[in-house]
Formats: C-alpha cells, sequence, structure tokens
C-alpha cells in the first residue's frame, strides 16, 4: 500500500502536448511567485529581525496575532514551505507533495485573512492553483518525470 501511494505521489501520466505545457506552465509559474513575491521577502524580513537588524518581522505579528500555536517556529516553517516548497513547484520536483505541503501553508494564510479581517483572495487563489498542481502532477517535462518515470 505504502508503494502504491509513494507511486501516486510521483508518478507522471501520458498528456497530451496542451496539456502537458498548461501543467507545466501552472506548476512553474504558481512555484515562482510563491517562492518569489511570498517567500523571498518573508526569509529576508524573518532573518533582518534574527540578526536585530530589524526592530519587528511583519509576518511574525501576523502569525501571533493569528493566534498560531508556537508563532516564531511557525513563521519560519511557512516561510520554508513557500520558498522552498514554491521552488521545488516551479521545478516539478516532488510536485504533488509540496503541492500538498503548499496547500496547508495556505490554509493556514486564509485563516490568517479571515481572522484578522484582511483579503483572502489572493490566499484561495493561490490554495486552488496548488491543489490544481497537486491534481495534475508534475507533467512530462517536471523533474519528476526525469527521476521517477518508468518505461
Amino acid at each position: 500500500m505504502l508503494t502504491s501511494l509513494i507511486h501516486w505521489l510521483l508518478q507522471t501520466d501520458a498528456f497530451p502536448l496542451s496539456s502537458a505545457l498548461g501543467a507545466q506552465w501552472l506548476h512553474t509559474c504558481t512555484g515562482l511567485m510563491l517562492a518569489w513575491y511570498h517567500g523571498v521577502h518573508k526569509l529576508r524580513d524573518g532573518l533582518e529581525w534574527r540578526s536585530s537588524r530589524r526592530e519587528r518581522w511583519p509576518f511574525l505579528d501576523e502569525v501571533r496575532d493569528a493566534g498560531f500555536p508556537l508563532p516564531v517556529l511557525s513563521a519560519w516553517m511557512a516561510t520554508a514551505a513557500q520558498l522552498g516548497g514554491g521552488l521545488c513547484l516551479a521545478a516539478g520536483l516532488f510536485t504533488r507533495p509540496m503541492a500538498l505541503l503548499l496547500a496547508g501553508t495556505l490554509l493556514g494564510a486564509v485563516y490568517t485573512t479571515v481572522v484578522l479581517k484582511k483579503d483572502s483572495q489572493m490566499a484561495l487563489v493561490y490554495l486552488l492553483l496548488v491543489l490544481s498542481a497537486a491534481l495534475l502532477g508534475g507533467g512530462p517535462w517536471s523533474v519528476d518525470a526525469f527521476l521517477f518515470h518508468r518505461p
């Protein structure tokens, strides 16, 4: 059973060309946008805060205000997921597991926006995109296909 689950998580299906291009475009662009627009600045701000070059880390403040347990750890884990998971998703490396990890992180982002009475539209759109990537998998041009495809 574990082997079947691992195979499903890492398999690449035969796509017609347009579907393959669509899947590639979806996971590459979504991953790059998550990493660049949401991961890099959180990491930079967090490192500046950690080294005392910055008084506050705004993302940590949001995580605390939303009531997440262990807010410092939660903020670092969400930052790592958005940056590292976004880059893996962009490359198509462990596409389905990374998309599911990002979906969990984005559910936290949706929760945060609701609790803090902010607009949740962007977090919801990203959530739908990563869930689509999880359903589609990496596609034939992903790193997953190169590493795990069995002829």
